[in-house]
């Protein structure tokens, strides 16, 4: 037997490289032949048997000496053609024909699926496309491709190691058993921060890692994978692993793991399933940080666009309330006084057209009215946003691009109501009767608050949608205007802000404040409006439902030494009436 054919062997060698015998005798001739060529060579494993210049089968030494001479008998054996001779071989199935290019272990498994007196007859191969003429076609010996086949397994296994260990991700295969096999690649060791792997479940494996409710999942997940009926393609969405943060044994901060499944099928039956996955976590973190830089640029270009359509001393002044000893900057704690600041705030930031900032102080204005509102977060976002906003008002005024001239208080009240009633869906104008001239400097500056929350509340709670106006006959577009009363000598300024909406709900305000304890009757009941929490909205959202709107507005005059009073007409108007102090005659 020659094996020095092995060192030449190849993972990729097929039986065409094996070696071979072209020894060949017509099945016409007399079967004493056919002793004669194997005793003249006594290393002839086999001989190709012919007919008209065309292989029709192969036979072995151990064949014909052991099998068909016994069959046929001593005298019939001598006389009779190859052909009549091999009728039992063919019987049995006959020689096993092979391209050349199929893989020997290919060769080796249809081999070894043929009857067991045929389990070591050679094995015709045809080596090119000239079909089974004689000068195509040799014999390889079968226990030469057993020892090529043992080799290349051991190649194999050679090969395969090298390959596990220079794979970048972890692979594992789990058998039928649900077991891991012994094979698996290096990094699945790095990755899972264990060196036990081969033997063990994947669930032994992840539990500690992954939290148990995962490790659950993955554990049906890789049943359902193990069910030969199940359509992949339809289950990959329920991978409870696509990926799950993995904690390893000595290490602080845990991995991202991307884990993914791919079946072993065999006529319908799953043998395996391969596990393939690879530590993310710098990709994570490099996705979160571009995702960071990408928010704080978009940040940053709202902002921009925002200040530059606003005066920057109202801006300063703003920031200047945040930052106030009463403000929500330094002082946060949960109580009415802090609400109200709050909801203050938020209103001149959404005349100010600062949407980031009304966004934040939304934000903090819910965790507040929460039982332990987790308020970091919030008040994170809202010295990050100071920071930034004094940035670039500082950038700006160096450049020369801040407005210099101060803007209307009013006309900026004009412009949250067009874009305030915009996004609440109802048409709405806001009509001034009076100009900011007439007002005090300072009292004009200690109403703005109180304007802003009268103007939210009338576009919330007042303005009807546009089809309802016009069923009740009223024009589509609502109108809130501001208008002065002048009474000469007395020292007093009165200032009416109107509304043209459904007016107040009294019902509802009366229901709202008997929960709360502080029920009323009659025309007193109007004035449950400017209690803390009392509101009629049915759900609480950015612009209403917390009840601190008119609290504002009524601290905000009691403040400036005044008085409010409401009166209203249901489905009519809403008007509200500020008296204030004011010891100079105003000019008409």
């Amino acid at each position: 037997m020659r094996t020095s054919f092995l060192d030449r062997l190849t993972t990729a060698s097929v039986v065409a490289e094996l070696p071979h015998y072209q020894e060949a005798v017509d099945t016409d001739a007399k079967a004493r032949r056919l002793a004669d060529l194997f005793q003249a060579n006594p290393d002839l494993p086999g001989v190709l048997l012919t007919r008209h210049g065309r292989v029709q089968s192969a036979v072995s030494r151990s064949y014909y000496f052991e099998v068909v001479g016994g069959y046929c008998g001593k005298d019939l054996y001598d006389g009779r053609p190859i052909q009549l001779m091999m009728s039992r071989f063919e019987e049995l199935g006959g020689a096993l024909v092979v391209s050349g290019e199929r893989s020997i272990r290919e060769v080796v498994e249809l081999g070894l699926k043929r009857s067991r007196e045929l389990l070591y007859e050679p094995v015709v191969v045809h080596r090119d496309g000239g079909g089974m003429a004689e000068e195509s076609v040799v014999l390889v010996d079968f226990e030469d491709l057993l020892l090529a086949d043992s080799r290349l397994s051991q190649l194999r296994q050679v090969q395969m190691g090298q390959i596990l260990g220079a794979m970048g991700e972890g692979l594992l295969l789990i058998r039928e058993d649900r077991r891991v096999a012994s094979e698996y690649s290096l990094a699945a060791e790095r990755v899972l921060g264990t060196a036990e792997i081969a033997g063990r479940t994947l669930a032994e494996l992840l539990a500690g890692r992954v939290d148990a409710e995962r490790v659950r999942l993955a554990a049906e997940y890789l049943e359902i994978l193990f069910r030969g009926n199940v359509i992949e393609n339809l289950v990959l969405g329920l991978n409870p692993l696509a990926k799950v943060e993995l904690r390893v044994p000595g290490e602080s901060r845990p991995r991202v793991v991307a884990f993914r499944f791919v079946r072993g099928l065999e006529a319908g039956t799953v043998r395996h399933v391969l596990v393939r996955f690879e530590d993310v976590t710098r990709q994570e973190e490099q996705a979160r940080e571009l995702a960071r830089q990408r928010s704080e640029t978009e940040l940053r270009l709202s902002l921009a666009v925002a200040l530059a359509e606003a005066e920057p001393e109202a801006v300063f002044s703003f920031l200047e309330r945040l930052e106030a000893p009463a403000g929500p900057l330094v002082s946060c704690e949960p109580g009415a006084a802090t609400a109200r600041e709050v909801h203050a705030l938020k209103g001149e930031a959404g005349v100010l057209g600062l949407a980031l900032f009304r966004a934040a102080l939304h934000e903090l204005e819910e965790q507040l009215a929460g039982s332990e509102g987790p308020r970091a977060a919030a008040l994170g976002r809202l010295h990050h946003l100071r920071a930034e906003t004094r940035d670039l008002l500082t950038r700006f005024r160096r450049l020369g691009q801040a407005r210099s001239a101060p803007a209307d208080p009013l006309a900026q009240l004009a412009q949250f109501v067009t874009g305030l009633a915009a996004e609440l869906g109802k048409p709405a104008r806001f009509v001034s009767r009076v100009h900011s001239a007439e007002i005090p400097p300072g009292m004009l500056a200690g109403l703005r608050d109180a304007l802003v929350q009268l103007a939210r509340n009338a576009l919330v709670h007042g303005i009807e949608p546009a089809a309802e106006r016009a069923a009740r006959g009223k024009p589509p577009v609502g109108t809130l205007q501001l208008a002065q009363r002048h009474h000469p000598g007395r020292g007093v300024v009165e200032l009416i802000f109107q509304d043209d909406g459904a007016g107040l709900d009294l019902e509802a305000l009366q229901n709202h404040a008997r929960r709360r304890g502080l029920a009323t009757a009659g025309e007193a009941a109007s004035q449950l409006i400017f209690e803390p929490g009392v509101s009629t909205a049915h759900l609480v959202d950015e612009h209403a439902g917390r009840g601190q709107g008119l609290g504002v507005v009524k601290a905000r005059v009691e403040a400036l030494g005044g008085r409010i009073a409401v009166h209203s007409e249901r489905g009519r108007f809403c008007a509200f009436r500020l008296l204030l102090p004011h010891p100079v005659e105003v000019a008409v």
